[in-house]
């Protein structure tokens, strides 16, 4: 098991001053998953650097995409190993493990079962079609 600080399971760790996503103390490994729209990703912002976005019209993508090199750089520098991944890169590998995933499944990969290949040969249900009697036949009632 391992044990991993983060804002999900108790207060939010602090490296070098700077809040971060997960810290695990015993190998001074830092988390950061850094948000495409947040910290300006140099790849899902390739053409609009320059351009302010409505919610924050002082900072660009590339303010942003700065601002988080910086905090990167701060978090290295007291001996932690920052591993950092942006947002679309994650996406992207969770994309490719649930298709991998169900792929491979034996359950999900195989098509939906028959009713008619339930146990004991088929309909088993406690359901009956209306039967009317000929002659001197009499119907017995459980």
């Amino acid at each position: 098991q391992i044990d991993t600080t983060h804002s999900g399971k108790q207060k939010e760790a602090r490296v070098g001053g700077a809040k971060v996503d997960g810290h695990r103390p015993k190998t001074n490994e830092v988390f950061e998953l850094h948000g495409c729209y947040h910290h300006g990703c140099p790849k899902c912002f390739k053409h609009t650097r320059n351009a302010s976005p409505p919610d924050s019209p002082s900072e660009t993508p590339e303010h942003r995409h700065e601002a988080t090199v910086a905090k990167s750089c701060r978090l290295t520098e007291p001996g932690h190993a920052a591993i950092e991944m942006w947002e679309c890169d994650s996406k992207r590998l969770m994309t490719e493990e649930m298709f991998n995933h169900t792929e491979t499944h034996h359950t999900i990969a195989s098509s939906p079962p028959n009713p008619r290949d339930a146990p004991h040969g088929g309909r088993t249900g406690n359901a009956k079609s209306p039967h009317t009697t000929k002659g001197d036949e009499q119907t017995k009632h459980a």
